[in-house]
């Protein structure tokens, strides 16, 4: 099916300088682990720019749902995008033995995509292959690309593993670039962002109703229209985004998003065990993807299980150490914080701080180290951090612990409320 020179083993050059694990900015996963860097845009068109970051990305996907592989998430892989990295240094940033790196060149139908795989340990490059194909392959060449790689690195997809290449098989090229398209939108969530992704998404659903990707995120934009405020009928866009859910579920129940979107859900409605039950399933199904094992955080934290809220933060830290989920960050501190360790905790919160986290992010983390500094007796420096968080948020306040934290014991958070109440944080 596939043409160009595919070729395997240590025939290929091997000018490639070796990484050390000494050397590495994060210990070395005992499983075999891999970064799927940006593919160059050859043709350095941008109107190609969401098929190829979408290439690469499914591809990250798709190895992320093998519990026998460590895969470095897309957005730390994508700080790449518009850098020189060597080999050597990306597999000593990101933690990583396998690194995966290629191109795509387009000329009107026809597709070149080249990629090769290389242990950065040995310095050497296991595979290769070069696709001349259509764009209408283009999905038939990711699949490949992915099996080749997991065979490469001397592993296999199982007998329970086929629906890892086939969640969305059938979906034509034009829906798939517009529900990327979508996604670029939703992933920066503003009224206006999620009101336009949403808009995309229904154009989808008419044209093709049963997509799984498709429904996991009009039931994520549903839930966030009514979270931010910008639903005009609350009550209707929480029973589409359990429509929606619950249609994806049925479309794909071995697909992790159908059961992260439930468990936001669940936890919304304060149904804590069937979020727990819906999370767990989900990180089974999808045991490197990033932000789902980071959904385990918030749920477990809001269940009240605050030790495996910090496992499951740092597990999808781990699996992002060049970008920052500052929602994850900050929930496995307040995780920590709750357990007493206000160390770990401050280093977190001051991490958020040092980062292009939004307002928000920068004014609850400065609202947490307020409470670090009180429980230390230091209730100087601890106005000074409530001042600072106003200044971030001037409508930050002790009701929004109440109300915008969902937890199951309701008085959980009581002793942060009262030492925020003795700080001057506004009831």
């Amino acid at each position: 099916l596939f043409e160009g020179g595919g070729k395997q083993g240590k025939s290929l050059p091997t000018d490639v300088e070796s990484a050390a694990p000494e050397r590495m900015a994060q210990p070395l996963p005992t499983r075999p682990s891999v970064a799927v860097l940006p593919f160059d845009n050859i043709n350095q068109d941008e109107s190609q720019a969401t098929l190829i970051k979408g290439l690469s990305g499914d591809i990250i996907f798709a190895l992320s749902r093998l519990t026998e592989l460590f895969v470095i998430d897309q957005m730390s892989s994508e700080t790449y995008a518009n850098e020189a990295v060597t080999v050597r240094q990306a597999a000593e940033d990101l933690g990583v033995r396998y690194i995966v790196k290629g191109g795509l060149e387009r000329g009107g139908d026809r597709l070149r995509v080249t990629v090769q795989l290389i242990d950065a340990l040995e310095g050497e490059h296991v595979w290769s292959q070069r696709y001349e194909r259509t764009i209408e392959d283009l999905f038939a060449v990711r699949d490949d690309i992915t099996r080749r790689v997991v065979a490469a690195i001397g592993l296999q997809i199982g007998s329970g593993d086929p629906s890892i290449l086939a969640d969305n098989q059938d979906i034509s090229l034009e829906s798939w670039l517009l529900m990327r398209e979508a996604a670029e939108f939703a992933n920066e969530p503003s009224p206006d962002n999620l009101h336009r992704a949403r808009m995309i998404l229904e154009r989808v659903v008419s044209m093709e109703p049963d997509l799984v990707d498709v429904r996991v995120w009009l039931s994520v934009i549903h839930r966030l229209e009514v979270q931010m405020g910008s639903s005009e009928d609350p009550a209707e866009s929480m029973r589409m985004a359990w429509r929606e859910a619950r249609k994806a579920r049925e479309l794909g129940p071995d697909h992790p998003g159908p059961h992260t979107a439930l468990c936001n859900l669940y936890v919304m409605d304060g149904d804590y065990d069937q979020g727990v039950a819906a999370i767990k399933r989900a990180v089974e199904l999808a045991p490197s993807d990033a932000p789902i094992v980071g959904t385990g955080t918030l749920t477990y934290f809001y269940a009240g299980d605050y030790e495996a809220a910090v496992k499951h933060g740092r597990i999808a830290m781990r699996l992002m150490p060049r970008s920052y989920l500052h929602w994850v960050m900050q929930y496995t501190a307040m995780a920590l914080q709750v357990l007493g360790d206000m160390g770990e905790a401050e280093t977190l919160y001051r991490k958020i701080l040092a980062t292009d986290a939004s307002p928000h992010w920068q004014g609850r983390a400065l609202q947490q180290l307020a409470l670090v500094e009180a429980d230390r007796g230091n209730d100087t420096a601890a106005r000074r951090y409530i001042a600072e968080a106003l200044a971030a948020v001037p409508d930050l306040c002790q009701s929004m612990l109440r109300t915008g934290m969902p937890m199951r014991d309701p008085t959980a958070l009581d002793p942060w409320i009262e030492t925020l109440d003795r700080l001057g944080l506004p009831k």
